[in-house]
This record gives C-alpha cells, structure tokens and sequence, in this order.
C-alpha cells in the first residue's frame, strides 16, 4: 500500500515544482473575473473540507454583512487558501479549528486564516515564504518540498494584492491574503 501511495506523492511534488516554476517565469495565467468573496471563500472552505477525514478539523468561515464583490481569480484564490487550510490543519491536533475571517479598507479586503496550532517558532518566522524551507517540527511529521507559502505569495502577487504572515503564538496562527476590492 505505501508503495502504491509514493509515485502519487512524488507525482504531486513533481507538478508542484513545475507549477511553482512555470509560475515564476511568468508562464501561468490569472484570469480575473468579478466574484462574491463571502460565497466564493465558503465554497472553497466546503470543498476543501470534504477531503479532510471528518472530525479531525473544523472550518468555520465568518461572512461579511454583505457580500462584497472582488476581482480575483477564483483558481488561484483557491489554491492560496487550500494551502493554508492544509499548513494549518499540519499543525493542529485532531479536533482543532481554522476560522476565517474578513477585514475591509476603502480600497481592500483581507481574507485572514487563523488556527488554534502552537505557533512558528520565531526563528523561522522569517524564513516560512522562503523556497523549500521547511519548519523543524513539519520536517520529521509532514512530506513536502516547502514551496507551498511562497507559491501562494507569489499568487496573492499576482492577483495585486500579498499574504503576509500577521500573528503567530503559542494560542495559533494567521496568514492574511490582501486583496483589491472592485472598484
């Protein structure tokens, strides 16, 4: 069974490299289109939870009043956000939370993702959007080539707007996506 399971993972690697590269040579499309944030960001939260085994994380999404309308697009806003639910959900123990939760300027929206997880050690706060580094306690636990962070800058960039790693403490961790609201 788990060498049935390895070519699936390296294969999964492979194309995160060649995405990742492909990205930064300027070779991947964002294809912006007008979107309701709460709807899409629940969305994206309930199909990422669907391919979680059940119970062992919750997601709760708090929407904004209205539903304010951002250029984005959806693809990559997803990817972004499936990479921190899963950096999030490595880092919690079975029956913990990520909570989404929105915060608005005049000219922005901040889609902010906080977990209940022991933090990033401040040594490495520093070096988590960096190519292929992988925190000490993510090392030993969870297979990955650490480009997951600055592959989803990299996207947050190229939508206009950033992510940014904005809290971090023994009580848990929030990564912010900036976002252009429609003008």
């Amino acid at each position: 069974a788990i060498a049935a399971k390895e070519p699936t993972r390296l294969q999964r690697m492979i194309e995160d490299l060649l995405a990742f590269n492909a990205f930064a040579a300027g070779e991947l499309r964002v294809e912006k289109t007008l979107c309701p944030l709460n709807t899409l960001v629940q969305e994206i939260a309930d199909q990422w939870l669907l391919g979680q085994e059940e119970g062992r994380v919750k997601i709760k999404v708090q929407p904004r009043p209205e539903d304010p309308i951002i250029t984005t697009d959806p693809l990559r806003l997803r990817q972004i956000l499936y990479n921190l639910f899963n950096n999030a959900q490595q880092a919690l123990p079975a029956g913990g939370k990520i909570e989404v939760t929105f915060d608005e300027t005049k000219d922005e929206i901040r889609i902010n993702v906080r977990d209940n997880g022991p933090g990033i050690p401040p040594a490495e706060q520093g070096l988590i959007f960096e190519r292929f580094f992988r925190g000490g306690s993510k090392k030993d636990r969870v297979r990955g080539m650490g480009l997951g962070l600055p592959f989803s800058k990299m996207m947050a960039q190229a939508l206009g707007g950033d992510l940014d790693l904005t809290n971090t403490s023994a009580q848990g961790t929030t990564f912010t996506l900036t976002l252009k609201k429609h003008p």
